[in-house]
């Protein structure tokens, strides 16, 4: 079953699989507690706060390469 976190961002339209903790920092940083209190429990949500959070997600990066070290004298 999904989360209750999980099913509020999909009716978001939050692009691809987004984390818990993603989501949470992204609400954070648009001081969501203080500018749209109420708004996790909203349906639906205030258009100007989906746009800000979906701004204030971390962007994925591609796994890191791993590169070959080179000789080094000790």
């Amino acid at each position: 079953m999904a989360s209750l976190v999980s099913q509020w961002a999909a009716r978001l339209a939050i692009d691809g699989p987004v984390t818990q903790d993603a989501l949470r920092a992204a609400f954070l940083s648009v001081e969501g507690a203080h500018r749209w209190s109420g708004q996790f429990l909203e349906s639906p949500t205030d258009p100007a706060f989906g746009e800000a959070l979906r701004r204030a997600l971390p962007r994925p990066l591609p796994p890191a390469a791993p590169l070959d070290m080179p000789e080094q004298p000790l």
